[in-house]
């Protein structure tokens, strides 16, 4: 297996990252930032990295992290299907968390 890193920016007031390539590897962790204005995280996904949609499971439930700083959340296996494009959240899709400066994340990618 390899491991991959790769990093997405939830920019200064605003609530959402950019898209993030993982096609290559599922995600498999997310490093939160030691600084964060207090928020669950939650994402988009995409198929094709032009058109995302919120991520919800099979419940109906709007899948959600809670973010402690500077620790890791470990993702379940079926947390999203590869190939995908990713995006990240602060807050849920109804009630977005703008953030008070950049935030950075690092996503680990695991390939067989």
């Amino acid at each position: 297996m390899a491991l991959t890193i790769i990093h997405a920016t939830i920019v200064n007031r605003t609530s959402l990252s950019g898209a993030i390539d993982c096609s290559a590897a599922a995600p498999v962790r997310i490093s939160a930032p030691v600084a964060w204005t207090a928020a669950n995280l939650t994402f988009q996904v995409s198929s094709d990295g032009t058109t995302f949609e919120d991520l919800f499971d099979t419940t109906g439930k709007e899948v959600m992290v809670n973010v402690v700083p500077g620790t890791v959340v470990r993702l379940s296996a079926g947390f999203a299907v590869s190939p995908v494009w990713l995006k990240l959240r602060s807050g849920t899709r109804a009630a977005p968390v703008l953030q008070a400066v950049d935030r950075i994340f690092s996503i680990a990618l695991v390939t067989p």
